[in-house]
């Protein structure tokens, strides 16, 4: 069964949700909340945030993910913290996608938040370029070995 800390670890990678450089999980709001901190209630197991320093129930906003707790801990079971985080960027590509198209046809031309959200979209998809290639690696199985060619093969015809 996954942890928070690795549900937060892979949470701190995909930037999600967005801006935090911190995420804790707390049984109550804290009257006096960490910058760039979200907190997770664990009755509710929602993301808040506040920009207040001292706020009040009313200053905290609940934040919108993309990935849930749930799909991400059945990621890491299933093959750990790096295939979680790529599954996870998947997701967000599509709910990126389809968050474009809405945008698209509600504006009929490009907005500003169209263009940000395009954007984010190219910013996930060579993440999860990346992602894919390291998961690749950590899959595959070296033997340490060098080898080379006996024979002269021929090449474009011709003895090389």
């Amino acid at each position: 069964m996954a942890t928070f800390a690795q549900i937060k670890e892979v949470r701190l990678k995909t930037d999600d949700p967005s801006g935090f450089i911190n995420l804790l999980e707390v049984s109550s709001l804290p009257s006096a909340p960490a910058n760039q901190t979200a907190y997770k209630l664990t009755s509710a197991g929602t993301y808040h945030a506040t920009d207040v320093a001292a706020p009040l129930a009313a200053d905290w906003e609940t934040l919108d993910l993309f990935v849930s707790d749930t799909r991400i801990g059945e990621w890491i079971d299933t093959d750990g913290v790096l295939y979680a985080t790529c599954q996870s960027v998947k997701q967000i590509i599509v709910k990126l996608g389809q968050s474009m198209k809405l945008k698209r046809s509600d504006s009929g031309a490009e907005s500003t938040e169209w263009t940000a959200l395009n954007d984010a979209y190219a910013f996930y998809k060579g993440l999860l370029a990346t992602c894919t290639d390291e998961y690749n690696k950590s899959k595959s199985v070296a033997a340490g070995r060098w080898g080379g060619s006996r024979s002269n093969p021929d090449l474009y015809g011709g003895n090389v």
